[in-house]
């Protein structure tokens, strides 16, 4: 199982934790399942680090492309 490493959280992942647990919360309180759901969704996204700025490791936007090339 993959280690949480919290000192390497920046502010995009931490944001994608915290709506997580909110919409989670929120979605069980208010019987909204499929709210819920996205919640679950987001700490899961959040906590495995997977998205299209993550795939090097450094959560950086990517650059322009010119003719295939960056």
């Amino acid at each position: 199982m993959k280690k949480i490493n919290w000192g390497t959280w920046d502010l995009w992942r931490s944001t994608r934790l915290i709506l997580g647990l909110g919409f989670s919360v929120y979605g069980i309180l208010k019987s909204d399942f499929v709210l819920a759901a996205a919640g679950v969704f987001l700490i899961v996204h959040a906590y495995i680090n997977w998205c299209a700025a993550c795939a090097s490791g450094s959560c950086e936007v990517p650059k322009q492309t010119e003719n295939g090339k960056i």
